[in-house]
């Protein structure tokens, strides 16, 4: 018996204000820190990326392309909430302690790249909190970072899509179908081979 207590959620982080998608931010380096917030305080979990903003990529596509292409563990997007009215979204990769705090230097201080700094909890900017999968297995309890869950089980990969509101059996065959047409396959290539010898 299985049962789903929560799933593995990514971090998401909005920055409102923009009124365009090319409108111009600023350039520098945007560090990016993974690890927990806990009650307002972040413990790293040693994983820091550097994106840096280079002059042509300072608008708010520019920097989430940047960051897309950096391949960090995080992906960003621009979303039209209205006329005149854009957002950065920044979401992280699932699990608990792959939360981001974000840092900023700015290549000119004038600027307004440090608008995307995170380095204190902010809950007006955080729309998802990061979080692990909790689950039950015959009474076992597990937490992963992950909603593929491939090692609680040698040999199955459980899929979580959603909570339980109580215990969900589960079982595995072996499908035969497949076994017989992949060594019916073996044998004709076999077969083959002692025919060439």
């Amino acid at each position: 018996d299985i049962t789903v207590t929560s799933l593995a959620k990514a971090q998401v982080l909005a920055f409102p204000g923009y009124t365009s998608a090319d409108q111009s931010i600023g350039t520098g380096t945007l560090s990016f820190a993974f690890g927990t917030w806990t009650s307002g305080s972040f413990t790293s979990n040693g994983t820091t990326k550097n994106v840096t903003i280079s002059s042509g990529n300072g608008t708010l596509e520019g920097i989430a392309a940047s960051i897309n292409d950096a391949n960090i563990g995080v992906t960003a997007s621009v979303v039209k909430e209205a006329d005149n009215s854009f957002h950065l979204m920044l979401k992280s990769s699932d699990g608990l302690a792959n939360a981001m705090q974000i840092s900023v230097t700015e290549d000119n201080a004038g600027e307004n790249l440090d608008q995307l700094a995170y380095t204190s909890y902010d809950s007006s900017r955080e729309l998802v909190a990061a979080a692990n999968a909790t689950l039950t297995i015959d009474g076992v309890a597990a937490t992963r970072a992950s909603n593929s869950v491939t090692d609680v089980i040698n040999g199955v990969t459980l899929k979580l899509n959603s909570t339980t509101s109580s215990a969900e059996n589960i079982s595995a065959r072996f499908d035969t179908t497949t076994a017989l047409t992949a060594a019916e396959g073996f044998v004709a290539e076999l077969n083959s081979l002692v025919m060439l010898l």
